[in-house]
């Protein structure tokens, strides 16, 4: 009986053990699922970073073509109104001279 009951507990000891062992196993593999899931989760918010800067930058190289194209208009502007004031200046000066003469 104490044999039967020795290989009794053994088996017994041996069964449980197995199953922690499979438990732990279980849980390695979730563990391991769900580094691999944040990995992959990491992987795609680097990508949209990634697309986001470079639509972030578009949309600066944008803007600041588009404020440089603003900023030549004006400039054109100004120097036609310039341009406009000396002809205006020039052709008074001739009025004068012929006045004069």
């Amino acid at each position: 009986d104490a044999k039967k009951a020795k290989s009794a507990a053994t088996r017994l000891a041996k069964q449980e053990a197995e199953k922690a062992e499979k438990e732990r196993a279980k849980e390695d593999k979730a563990k391991m699922r769900e580094r691999e899931e944040a990995a992959e989760a990491l992987r795609l918010a680097q990508i949209n970073l990634s697309e986001d800067a470079k639509k972030a930058k578009s949309a600066a190289t944008r803007l600041a073509k588009q404020e440089a194209e603003k900023a030549e208009k004006e400039r054109a502007k100004e120097d036609k109104a310039k341009m406009r004031e000396r002809e205006e200046a020039a052709e008074a000066l001739r009025l004068a001279q012929i006045n004069l003469s």
